[in-house]
């Protein structure tokens, strides 16, 4: 008879044992779900902006020499739908198709605003803005990002008496990194026995390596962006206003987080004439228009698959 009372009495015990269990589940269920929502909120919040072909923009640069006058130039375009900066560099001695002028003669007559046109004419494609930038400014940019190497295929080798910056000697196969100084130096001293051939490659080399190393520089550059901008744009003439240097910002800024090495460097092909004019080939026109996505045939797909 005990014996059952026993059992009678334990009931009680193990039914609230039971619901105290449901309770703390349920307590448990409800702040696990509450973090899991708050974990994914802020995984969203803080994930990149997905960016689509509208992202899109493109500047035109002219790069002075220490002298004022045109060095070379050279079109960017940023297309982070697709992880790429595609880079177009143009020597002073490009002719303009639509005048059969020189880029250096429309530089020295209109400006920059003319040689985008210019460019515009000549390569088939459309170019949002475009920069004028010094010899200084291009120098500074140069040093905050570094890291080009430079590998001379041929012996390189000047003195200049009472200036030793403008001293070059560079031994055929050797890697060296050059400076800022260095660099503008090669570039407006038109020794490689290519002629100005040899500049177009080197400079191509240079603005393919600077991008390159600003993406693997991840924070440098984005603590550097404001100041990298405002040395390009503030030291001549240009449409790039506060306005599009906001949106465009966002959109490298978005690039940036995506730990790529973007440059497609698409270094024109053409003919030398003897006179020293540079006529860039209908073949590379093509292929670049079909890479900008402005060729009839890349038009025409857009359009296709925008109707499906």
């Amino acid at each position: 008879m005990e014996k059952g009372k026993k059992k009678r009495s334990q009931a009680p015990v193990a039914f609230v044992y039971f619901v105290t269990l449901l309770a703390f589940m349920a307590i448990f269920s409800f702040i696990a779900y509450h973090l899991i929502k708050k974990l994914s909120v802020t995984t969203e919040s803080e994930a990149p902006k997905a960016l689509n072909a509208d992202s899109n923009f493109s500047i035109f640069f002219s790069r002075l020499d220490s002298k004022g006058a045109l060095a070379d130039a050279a079109v960017f375009k940023f297309a982070p739908e697709r992880g790429k900066v595609i880079i177009v560099p143009l020597p002073k001695e490009t002719v303009n198709e639509a005048t059969g002028e020189m880029f250096s003669d429309i530089y020295d007559k209109n400006g920059t605003k003319s040689l985008k046109k210019a460019a515009e004419d000549t390569l088939g494609i459309s170019i949002d803005n475009y920069m004028t930038v010094s010899n200084s400014a291009f120098e500074s940019v140069y040093d905050m990002i570094g890291g080009v190497i430079f590998t001379p295929k041929e012996e390189l080798y000047r003195l200049v008496e009472g200036q030793d910056a403008q001293d070059i000697s560079y031994r055929a196969g050797i890697p060296v990194e050059l400076s800022s100084i260095q660099a503008t130096t090669l570039l407006s001293a038109h020794m490689f026995s290519n002629g100005a051939q040899g500049d177009l490659e080197l400079i191509g080399s240079i603005l393919q390596q600077l991008t390159n190393s600003a993406f693997q520089q991840v924070t440098l550059t984005k603590n550097s962006l404001d100041n990298i901008f405002g040395k390009l744009r503030g030291t001549g003439e240009n449409d790039y206003t506060d306005n599009v240097y906001r949106s465009n910002r966002e959109t490298l800024m978005s690039m940036l987080e995506q730990n790529i090495r973007p440059t497609l460097l698409h270094k024109p092909d053409g003919s030398w004439r003897e006179d020293g004019r540079f006529v860039i080939a209908q073949t590379f026109k093509n292929e670049l228009q079909e890479v900008y996505g402005t060729s009839k045939a890349a038009v025409q797909q857009t359009e296709e698959d925008s109707n499906q």
